[in-house]
């Protein structure tokens, strides 16, 4: 890519491209290492067994971080740095969604967040406490499972893919925010906020907003205090009472929820970070499941009036993985942002990569750099390229981030990404 292959160029007020250059610093270099038990074969299993979903989280408090993975039919966590394999549950039939890990209860440890489905398709909501710090965190029966809320069944298809956790009320204890979508296109998707009383009672209230999806990520966007809930182009605005009160809707940008075609209509990735440096929250925005989408960020005076768009990569829809940090250590927020190949149709068209944008400091101008995915695919039909819904984590506790998931959405390898920035840890 030419060094200055988009100008910087304005729209006033609405919208911005920034300038792409390519160039690795010398001092910023990156490792694949793909995730293997003790007797060296990949901790990915059959085809029925599929890891769709991994998150980093220190399960065991030893300081390191660990991996969890979500099947069909397992949820289960691997130990730095062997790896070796351990369940919290078992043959149960989970609804598979994101992962979200959290300390509930507030005893020093992260517990884990998840939903199951039901004959009915009522999908009960559900987190395990970690059995640490008395317990033993490798023994499954030690995680205690604790009831959150149910969601209600729907007649057609409904799905959760989105768990998080703040304390909207304010309370001292921690909430919880489930996001879902449903087909066909035209049927409303949900917020559902889950108040937690005590560790088996929550309160639940649900927020219904049009033309939803996946992407959901949590912030203070107008700096009152508490925290907000960001979708696929807008934000909901936690009230005073939040839970009686109204969630007024505020838009961002209405082309990440005004598609009306199929089952990939308004997909997205989220995050919340301040891009600019202005300690205000900005939003960047990838299309998870379609392509020709820019990646872009949005920055507002104002949050609940016009958020103005600066373009990161005109063309990089399709991005299942979108994350944000300081990956360099240079002072500001980087991106990770990664497609994945496909099974079956629809492809994904080329690259299939695993990429940073790195910033200048302001988001202006972004370096954008492949990562070594070790793919080595010669067709759509081998599926080998990329990354789906990775994370940035500093996997070895070394000072700098790393970069985590899965291959696909369908197989593995679980495998992360070195960053060679400081030399600890261990790989």
């Amino acid at each position: 890519m030419d060094n200055n292959a988009l100008k910087n160029f304005i729209i006033p007020g609405i919208f911005f491209i920034s300038i792409l250059t390519c160039s690795r610093p010398e001092s910023l270099q990156f490792s694949y290492h793909e995730i293997k038990g003790p007797d060296g074969e990949s901790v990915w299993t059959t085809t029925e067994q599929v890891h769709r979903f991994t998150d980093p989280a220190d399960l065991n408090n030893d300081g390191y971080i660990d991996v969890l993975a979500f099947t069909d039919q397992a949820l289960e966590w691997f130990e730095y740095p062997e790896w070796n394999k351990y369940a919290v549950q078992l043959g149960r039939n989970w609804e598979v969604g994101r992962l979200h890990a959290a300390d509930l209860d507030a005893d020093g440890d992260l517990d884990l967040v998840t939903a199951k489905r039901l004959e009915d398709n009522s999908r009960p909501v559900v987190w395990f406490e970690n059995p640490l710090p008395d317990g033993d965190v490798h023994d499954s029966n030690a995680w205690i499972e604790h009831p959150v809320g149910t969601i209600p069944p729907r007649e057609s298809g409904d799905y959760i893919k989105e768990y998080n956790s703040a304390d909207f009320d304010r309370d001292g204890k921690l909430d919880i925010v489930v996001g879902t979508f449903a087909n066909p296109v035209n049927t409303p998707a949900e917020l559902f906020y889950f108040f937690q009383n005590s560790a088996d009672d929550f309160a639940m209230k649900m927020v219904t907003y049009e033309w939803g999806h996946e992407g959901m990520d949590l912030g203070d966007l107008d700096q009152d205090g508490d925290i907000d809930v960001v979708v696929n182009g807008r934000w909901f605005e936690t009230p005073a009472e939040p839970r009686t009160g109204e969630y007024p809707e505020h838009n961002i940008d209405e082309k990440w929820y005004n598609q009306r075609d199929n089952w990939q209509r308004n997909a997205t990735d989220v995050k919340v970070a301040d891009i600019n440096g202005d300690n205000r929250p900005d939003v960047i925005i990838s299309h998870s499941e379609k392509p020709d989408y820019p990646l872009s960020w949005y920055s507002a005076a104002d949050p609940t009036g016009v958020w103005t768009e600066h373009v990161i990569d005109p063309n990089y829809g399709w991005c299942q993985t979108l994350d944000a940090g300081d990956i360099d250590l240079d002072g500001d927020i980087d991106i990770l942002a990664g497609r994945f190949e496909r099974d079956g149709p629809p492809l994904v068209g080329s690259p299939q990569d695993v990429r940073i944008y790195l910033n200048n400091g302001n988001g202006s101008a972004w370096n954008p750099l492949p990562l070594p995915d070790d793919a080595q695919s010669t067709s759509p039909d081998d599926a080998e390229g990329g990354m789906y819904d990775g994370k940035l984590a500093d996997i070895d506790q070394d000072g700098d981030l790393d970069v985590i998931g899965a291959r696909t959405y369908w197989h593995g390898p679980i495998y992360y990404i070195r960053n060679e920035l400081r030399k600890g840890g261990v790989k």
